[in-house]
């Protein structure tokens, strides 16, 4: 190989290691911003109250910790149609952070239906692709913990 084609190739290989630089660069900057919370808003403190004090939801959490893997969760109030509600009569809900549908149906959500923590798929009108999307968009949402022995703490969204 001539002196030309020797320089041409070490700044290909130069161009190759700046642009797979700037391409980590890029995923750390993204990754980062994936868990930030800055779309969370509070978790319900009544719905995280009554998870703690049900000794079954708390045994419940235990499992998603320990078999799941889950620690970020959110909050919230839910329609009837599994749609995110500010109204204090929609039903409390536990959306476990994923990033895809959990495959075990009641271990994607949970929700306090007639005073029971049930799977969010007992309500029987909101479709896997709203749980789906329940399950993403609570990575940007988290707003509680699920702690190793499966109750729940209220993280700390102010800033």
């Amino acid at each position: 190989m001539d002196e030309g084609g020797q320089e041409s190739r070490s700044r290909l290989i130069v161009a190759a290691v700046l642009v797979v630089g700037l391409v980590a660069a890029v995923l750390v900057v993204v990754l980062a911003g994936a868990g930030d919370d800055s779309q969370a808003e509070a978790a319900d403190s009544q719905c995280v109250q009554e998870w703690n004090d049900d000794e079954e939801a708390i045994a419940f959490g235990l499992h998603q910790f320990s078999g799941h893997g889950y620690e970020r969760v959110e909050v919230l109030r839910l329609t009837e149609e599994g749609k995110p509600t500010e109204s204090e009569s929609g039903l409390c809900a536990v959306v476990f952070a994923a990033r895809s549908l959990d495959p075990e149906p009641g271990s994607r959500a949970q929700v306090l239906d007639d005073g029971r923590w049930t799977g969010i798929e007992t309500l029987g009108n909101v479709d896997e692709r709203e749980i789906a999307r329940l399950q993403t968009d609570a990575f940007a949402r988290v707003n509680a913990s699920l702690e190793v022995e499966g109750r729940l703490t209220a993280n700390d969204t102010e800033g």
